[in-house]
């Protein structure tokens, strides 16, 4: 029932949105003779067609501070994005202690990736604010204030996704190439304390013309949170329980643009988990991109970070792996796992609605004895084909195929091939950001 009123909800807004676009007061016909009877009813439907574009305008707000007829006008801008699956995936033959993490299934016709209703408001010209409710877990993900100070200097502060690595973490769920983020970025973001890739924190950005982008977030990475855009999670999960708002960690990213369509970067980060004291768990990330768009595209993403894993000793002396939950983790020692990894992705458009795509993944599991793997490397080999209902608004409507193979080494090979087919629907006013 969950899901029903999710999707219920989502195909009434989307209803709402798509046909107040659609029939925009631009459209309607009008003889001339009306138009000189009522030269009003024309300056009104300019106004209202522009107003529609911009969100809506809370005047109450400007009246409440004071402001005049030429003053900025508070804005609410909203919208509404969802991704659903159909998914066929191999099960496994081996039993172990990872089977349940990613072969729960191996069909579902209508599988619920991600929902969003988004809302923005400009409160004033550099001050802005956003909140957005996930339709799939039936909470808030991101809540933040921002203020724009200078080109050079933007501060936002509370839950959303901040500086981190270029494949995820500066990345819209929404923007995905293939069916997921790559499986370094997702890996290392969990590793960080982000496994929806959302932190609390602060984070400060700014940019050289358009030349140079830098970010440094703050933040907390205590949280027990399940990612919630992957079909399937693939590793064991160790619980982090809850001990407040500590901001020991951060990640810093720097992005240049040299030449038109290029792109390259990179990212450092630390993550200071309960019960590492003043200890940290470093991570670092880098990127090459080349990109024309409707015609071709060029991906190279690099990653590696160290994965902490809480031990402790059993009654008759030997050192078990412990998941820890609502516990005070100083009680526990802990080992840091090194792992790393690379993806190659290129695409090119048939036609501008056309695109197919393909991806080779590399992943170190790290040593498989402390790892919580029974394999060390992981090759992926992903190919699909989007096709975008409208070229010129890539986002708005979409629709993947793709087969993905996966093989691995240094212990036994897992069946776990899957076809899938996304579909994707995103209505907002017309307003870019990374959601």
């Amino acid at each position: 029932m969950k899901y029903k009123r999710s999707l219920a909800l989502f195909f009434s807004a989307a209803f709402i949105l798509g046909y107040g676009q659609k029939a925009s007061l631009d459209n309607f016909q009008i003889d001339n003779d009306t138009i000189k009877k009522r030269p009003s009813l024309v300056e009104r439907m300019n106004s209202d067609s522009s107003q529609l574009s911009q969100g809506i305008k809370l005047n109450f707000i400007k009246e409440l501070t004071g402001g005049d007829e030429n003053s900025f006008t508070p804005t609410l801008k909203y919208g509404i994005g969802m991704v659903l699956e159909t998914i066929y995936q191999q099960v496994p033959s081996e039993k172990g202690p990872h089977k349940e993490a990613y072969s729960s299934y191996n069909f579902q016709p209508a599988a619920f990736k991600i929902g969003f209703i988004h809302t923005d408001m400009a409160i004033s010209p550099k001050l802005s604010a956003s909140v957005t409710w996930n339709l799939h877990a039936s909470k808030i993900t991101d809540a933040f204030i921002k203020y724009n100070l200078h080109p050079l200097l933007n501060l936002q502060l509370g839950r959303f996704k901040g500086a981190g690595n270029r494949a995820a973490n500066e990345t819209s769920a929404y923007d995905l190439d293939l069916a997921d983020f790559t499986y370094t970025s997702e890996n290392q973001s969990a590793a960080q304390g982000g496994p929806d890739l959302r932190h609390y924190g602060i984070n400060v950005s700014g940019k050289v013309k358009n030349f140079v982008k830098y970010a440094f977030f703050l933040h907390n990475s205590d949280s027990n949170r399940d990612r919630y855009w992957s079909s399937f999670n693939d590793g064991p999960s160790e619980g982090q329980g809850n001990h407040g708002l500590e901001f020991k960690s951060w990640d810093a990213s720097l992005r240049f643009f040299p030449v038109k369509n290029v792109e390259f970067g990179g990212h450092m980060g630390s993550v200071n988990l309960p019960g590492m004291g003043f200890k940290q768990a470093w991570a670092y990330s880098g990127f090459l991109y080349y990109i024309n768009p409707n015609k071709y595209k060029f991906k190279f993403d690099y990653g590696t970070f160290k994965k902490v894993r809480f031990t402790s000793i059993d009654e008759n002396g030997n050192t078990i792996f412990v998941t820890p939950n609502n516990m005070d983790y100083t009680k526990h020692d802990f080992v840091k796992v090194n792992k790393l990894g690379y993806s190659l992705l290129a695409g090119f458009n048939i036609t501008p609605k056309i695109e197919p795509v393909a991806r080779f993944e590399y992943f170190n599991q790290g040593n498989k004895d402390i790892s919580g793997f029974n394999y060390e490397k992981l090759y992926l080999y992903t190919a699909g084909i989007n096709f975008y209902l409208y070229p010129n608004s890539p986002r708005m409507a979409k629709l993947t195929a793709f087969y993905q193979h996966r093989a691995e080494t240094g212990g036994p090979s897992i069946a776990n091939d899957w076809f899938g087919l996304s579909y994707q629907i995103v209505l907002y006013n017309n307003t870019k950001g990374i959601f």
